[in-house]
C-alpha cells in the first residue's frame, strides 16, 4: 500500500483553493487547509509536509519570511516543495526571487491546467526525493567513533533523511559514503546533523544531515542521479488514476 503523502493549502480565497484542488483528490493524499500564515507555521513546525501550496500574498506574513521559516534546518518541512500561487504583479516580483530550492511561482489567474501542472510538477518533485539508497555512516563522538550503515528516506542536492542509524547528537559532522545506481563509483560526502525525526509526526526513525562539504565531481553525479529519478516520478505520475477527495481540517486546540 502506497504511503499518503501530506499536503498543506495555505490559501484563503476558497474559489482559488476549489480551482487547484483537482490534483489533490487522490486517496493517497492527505490534505489540510489553513487560511493564514501564522497558522500554517504552527503545522509546519510540528509536521512533516510534502508539499505546500501557498496564496501570495499572505494575509498576515510576507512571504519570504513564510519560506525562510520552514527552510530552516530544524524544521520537518526543510524538504519540502512549495507552490506559490502569486495573485498579483507584486506577489510575482517577489516570488520569483524564491525560484529553484524546490519553489515554484505560478500566476493565481492561470488557466486551470497550468496551475495544476505546476502542482503536478512539485508532488513529482516531492516523489523522486524518496530514493533508498544504503549509506555508510562515519562519526567522531566524545564516547567513541560510530560507524553505521542507514538507507536514505529522502535525498536532495542540499542533504538527506538517514533512517536506521542512533540519535546522533546535533551539531555532530558525519561522513557519507554511498553508491548511486548504475555507478561503480563510491559518492563521498561531509556533513552536519540538523534534526531528529518525530516519530509522532513522522513515518521515518531517522536523523537529518546537511550536506556541509560535497566535491565537484560528486555534487554533479548527485545532481545527474535526482535529474534522473525526477524524470521517471512524472512519467509514473502520468499513470495514476484521480480518485475520491480527502480534505481534513487542522486539528485545533
Amino acid at each position: 500500500m502506497r504511503q499518503s503523502q501530506r499536503i498543506l493549502a495555505v490559501v484563503n480565497d476558497r474559489a482559488l483553493y476549489d480551482k487547484v484542488a483537482k490534483p489533490l483528490t487522490r486517496s493517497s493524499f492527505e490534505v489540510n487547509r489553513v487560511p493564514s500564515g501564522a497558522g500554517a507555521l504552527i503545522l509546519v513546525g510540528n509536521l512533516r509536509y510534502n508539499l505546500i501550496l501557498v496564496e501570495a500574498p499572505l494575509p498576515d506574513i510576507d512571504l519570504q519570511s513564510f519560506v525562510a521559516a520552514i527552510r530552516t534546518f530544524d524544521s520537518p518541512c526543510v524538504g519540502s516543495s512549495v507552490v506559490v500561487l502569486a495573485r498579483n504583479e507584486e506577489a510575482a516580483r517577489l516570488s520569483d526571487a524564491l525560484s529553484g530550492d524546490d519553489v515554484l511561482v505560478v500566476a493565481a489567474s492561470a488557466e486551470p491546467a497550468a496551475v495544476q501542472s505546476a502542482i503536478s510538477q512539485a508532488l513529482g518533485v516531492a516523489a523522486r526525493a524518496a530514493a533508498r539508497l544504503l549509506v555508510q555512516l562515519d562519526a567522531a563522538l566524545e564516547e567513541g567513533r560510530l560507524q553505521r550503515v542507514g538507507q536514505t528516506a529522502n535525498i536532495s542536492e542540499t542533504g538527506m533523511l538517514l533512517s536506521g542509524t542512533p540519535p546522533i547528537p546535533h551539531g555532530s559532522r558525519v561522513r557519507l559514503t554511498l553508491e548511486l545506481p548504475g555507478d561503480p563509483r563510491t559518492l563521498s560526502l561531509s556533513g552536519e546533523v540538523v534534526r531528529h525525526t518525530s516519530p509522532e509526526a513522522e513515518s521515518v526513525t531517522g536523523i537529518g544531515v546537511r550536506f556541509v562539504e560535497v566535491a565537484a565531481d560528486s555534487g554533479a553525479r548527485l545532481r545527474e542521479f535526482l535529474e534522473q529519478l525526477h524524470a521517471q516520478g512524472e512519467a509514473s505520475a502520468d499513470e495514476e488514476p484521480e480518485l475520491e477527495r480527502g480534505e481534513q481540517a487542522p486539528a485545533t486546540g
